[in-house]
Order: structure tokens, then sequence, then C-alpha cells
């Protein structure tokens, strides 16, 4: 996916990305490609499915500093923004700032996200072209309740592979937020029916 595309998709929902300066982030260590997603297109405040990210440079910290912890270990890790349950969205950047969400209920152990952030930034486009299709067609509820089809939900999955396949097919982030569409899909059925 292209950055004019990822831009474009935000400006359209009239909700624009906050962009940072490369050299006010410098001093984190993170790639060049990443300092280059963060100054052109930005970070959006919130995203399907239910993550908000940083909207400020104060908000960009190492873990060991989120934490008052003196773990140099998680001093890789910099915040970005946060899931819906609070667990940290970090750049790690020992590898080459894969983005990983942080389980804070079970002792930080990390869950692969998207390999960089601008995997990332078109993963939420396309996630949140699905969902805007979904309370299109079939009503502002929809998402919430898991009311799609089974060729909606195989377009999200294409969608998704032809941004990045390892994405979806790997154990992780993505790969869980597919197995609970399709479960909660399931279990809105049994309980309406």
């Amino acid at each position: 996916m292209r950055n004019s595309d990822i831009i474009s998709y935000w400006l359209d929902k009239d909700e624009p990305t906050v962009k940072f300066s490369a050299d006010s982030l410098s001093h984190f260590g993170f790639q060049e490609s990443t300092l280059a997603a963060l100054s052109t297109i930005g970070l959006p405040s919130q995203a399907a499915p239910f993550l908000s990210f940083n909207q400020t440079l104060a908000e960009f910290q190492s873990l060991d500093t989120y934490l008052q912890a003196e773990d140099s270990t998680w001093k890789r890790f910099v915040i970005i923004g946060a899931d819906g349950a609070g667990n940290p969205i970090v750049l790690d950047t020992s590898t080459q700032d894969q983005v990983l969400l942080l389980d804070h209920d079970n002792n930080f152990i990390a869950q692969p996200v998207a390999p960089s952030l601008l995997i990332l930034l078109g993963c939420l486009v396309v996630y949140g072209q699905f969902v805007n299709d979904l309370v299109t067609s079939r009503g502002s509820g929809a998402y919430l309740k898991a009311n799609f089809t089974d060729a909606q939900f195989a377009s999200l999955r294409e969608a998704l592979r032809t941004v990045d396949n390892q994405t979806v097919e790997l154990r992780g982030f993505w790969y869980d937020e597919l197995a609970g569409l399709l479960a909660n899909r399931e279990f809105y059925k049994r309980r309406d029916s």
C-alpha cells in the first residue's frame, strides 16, 4: 500500500494523522523507514480494532521508562500506542522496529503485530475499510455483532494478505483478530437463533 493511499484514507475520514519530525524521535534509534513513516504518514489517534496511538512526543517512551523499571532489556521497546485493554503497542528497536503488542497481564510477553510500522498502517486502513463496509452494508451495529458475510471476511483476509502475507498467516495479533471475528460471529448466530 502506498503512503499516499494511507494518508488519503485518514483524510477522507476527516481524521488526519499526527506527524512527528524525524529529528525529534532520532534518539530512540528507529530505522530510517520508521522515521519516514512517522514524519510523512503519522499516526491516527485511534483505529479499528480498538487501538489508540501516541499523539504527542511526550507519549513516546521506552517501556523501562514507562514502567519506571531498571530492566534495560525493556529499553528496546518504544511505546507508540495501546490496544483496548491497555496493552502497549511498541516498536522493538532490536528487531528493526518490528511492531509488537505487549501483554501487561502476562509479564509483557510480546505478540507480533506487523514487521514494520508501514505495514501496520496499511493493515489499519484495510481493517478500517472492512468496518466501514460492514456499517454501510449491514447497519451501525454490524461490526460489534460480527455481522459479516463469508465474502466480506474473505475480502478482509485477502486485503490484509496483500499488505503483508506473513502478518495474516503467522500466529500473532492479526491472526488472532481474524479468528476472533469468526468466533464472535458464531456466538451471535447461536445466541440470536
